[in-house]
Formats: C-alpha cells, structure tokens, sequence
C-alpha cells in the first residue's frame, strides 16, 4: 500500500514551514514605516531637543512611501535600512 501524504522534498529547496517564515522588503517596509511614526511621536514630544531628528524621520518617512508608491525597489531598500537606523 502506498502512503500518498509523503512529502518529496529535494535536497537544497525550502521547505513549506521555512516558506510561511519567510518575509519580503514589501512585508517588512511598512512594519518600519509603522515603527518608525512611533518613535517620532516620542521625539515631537521632546519639543526643540528631538526636532532635527524628527526632521530626518519625516524626510525618511516621505521617501520610504513614495518609494514604495512609485515601486522603486532600490529606493525601498535604502529606505528600509535608514528607517532601522532609528530608536529611542
């Protein structure tokens, strides 16, 4: 008798657990974007301190959505490692 719930998995390919954990720049740039509003509501918190780097995060902000607007992948990319820059 034949199983036919085996799975042929072939040396070398992902396999259907390691897929499901996978994530793409267009999962992970909004989270940033996201993450990134938040920690700039803290740093207009601090009023005229927290002002030029508010700046930067806006300006980031910005270019991180027309990026993905216009489907600048390139841009994406360096939007989203400027976006991690960022913390409290």
């Amino acid at each position: 008798m034949t199983d036919t719930n085996t799975e042929i998995k072939t040396p070398g390919a992902p396999s259907d657990s390691s897929q499901s954990n996978c994530s793409t720049l267009g999962d992970k740039l909004p989270e940033e974007i996201a993450r990134v509003q938040e920690v700039l509501i803290e740093y207009d918190k601090c009023g005229a301190p927290g002002a030029l780097a508010a700046s930067f995060m806006r300006q980031d902000l910005r270019r991180a959505s027309d990026a993905m607007i216009q489907g600048d992948v390139v841009e994406m990319i360096g939007a989203y490692h400027r976006l991690k820059e960022y913390s409290l």
